[in-house]
């Protein structure tokens, strides 16, 4: 939800074009419409979901395999946020 949020008030600074990958060794190599940064949170809900589902079924076989994915789950949901942080934070440097 906080990605959501963010990219939101953070999308409408950016413009009609942004960085959508930045790279250290190559620089900025993907540019394209701003609303293609809300891929990050679709991604994290895509992935929560299948990982409910997993978890809900496999609880009833596995108590470990939910907790492991519920784990994965979250982290997944980190890495998807500093994504964005960066992302945006290469953008307000760049633009």
């Amino acid at each position: 939800m906080f990605l959501w949020l963010f990219l939101v008030f953070k999308a409408s600074n950016l413009g009609e074009e942004a960085i959508l990958h930045y790279d250290v060794a190559q620089g900025i190599d993907q540019i394209g419409p701003a609303k293609s940064l809300f891929v990050l949170p679709l991604m994290g809900l895509v992935i929560i979901g299948f990982n409910f589902f997993l978890g809900a079924w496999g609880i009833k076989q596995n108590r470990l395999m939910a907790q492991i994915l519920g784990g994965l789950a979250v982290a997944t949901q980190i890495i998807l946020i500093v994504a964005a942080l960066l992302v945006v934070q290469a953008n307000t440097l760049y633009v």
